[in-house]
């Protein structure tokens, strides 16, 4: 829409003349190691190996930044881990209230090591750029007003009602139906359907659609028109029963 690993230290030190420092150091290695793993580990038990092979996300943004170059700048709101955004598009703003055990959030978007494996074999030349914010989107988080080629809404609530105010005019809102936000910014007049992504989102990692295969963009106006009509009417959901919708937490017209 427009708008396990040994404690390093065992064995002792290979340095006989600083045995304290040896061991030190390797310490210290050993847990950056550890806790590289242990970020890389919750992605892809989230996602996928890396950012390339997120099902099928990557190739939904590939989707749009083939048929919307002029996308830069992204901003996602519970966002989660979910750096998919960044394989894609240079420069991506992260916002989500979430903290997790041990402040796992903020060592997830701080370790340079971690984003780069993940969007090593990115879709553009220029150096990624990611920034994190730890907020509560509904909130002021720091974000210029029309600052972003557009905005990504994903099973985060009603992301399209607080953040439409950050997307540049004639930008972007790219969302799902999850939390019922595509069916909310639908009864937007300030919005106009442009696209829509179709096919399985969550198809069989060993199937050829897990490759992105069976994703079209679709343009038809007619189809676009159907996609947010009430069934049985036939008629366009109206905002109070988008609203409804979203307390469900899946789109059910």
């Amino acid at each position: 829409m427009v708008k396990t690993r040994k404690r390093c230290y065992e064995g002792g030190s290979t340095d006989a003349k600083t045995p304290g420092g040896g061991e030190i150091r390797r310490a210290k290695s050993c847990k950056t190691d550890k806790m590289l793993s242990t970020l890389l580990d919750m992605f892809q038990k989230q996602y996928g190996s890396d950012a390339k092979n997120d099902y099928p996300f990557a190739q939904a943004f590939k989707l749009c930044s083939h048929n919307l170059p002029n996308i830069q700048r992204v901003l996602y709101p519970g966002c989660y881990i979910h750096v998919t955004p960044s394989f894609v598009f240079p420069e991506v703003v992260y916002v989500d209230s979430y903290k997790g055990k041990s402040n796992i959030m903020q060592k997830f978007f701080q370790n340079e090591n971690v984003l780069d494996q993940l969007v090593e074999q990115r879709c553009y030349s220029q150096p990624k750029q990611i920034t994190y914010r730890q907020s509560d989107y509904r909130s002021d988080f720091g974000e210029e007003l029309e600052s972003v080629d557009m905005l990504l809404s994903f099973s985060a609530g009603s992301i399209s009602s607080q953040c439409l105010k950050y997307v540049k005019r004639e930008g972007i809102l790219f969302a799902d139906d999850e939390h019922a936000d595509a069916s909310i910014a639908s009864t937007n007049p300030e919005l106009r359907l442009i696209a829509a992504v179709q096919g399985s989102r969550w198809p069989n990692k060993t199937s050829s659609a897990a490759n992105g295969d069976n994703l079209k963009w679709v343009t038809d106006v007619k189809q676009l028109k159907d996609l947010f009509k009430v069934k049985k009417t036939k008629k366009p959901i109206t905002l109070e029963q988008a609203l409804e919708n979203s307390k469900v937490g899946r789109s059910k017209w």
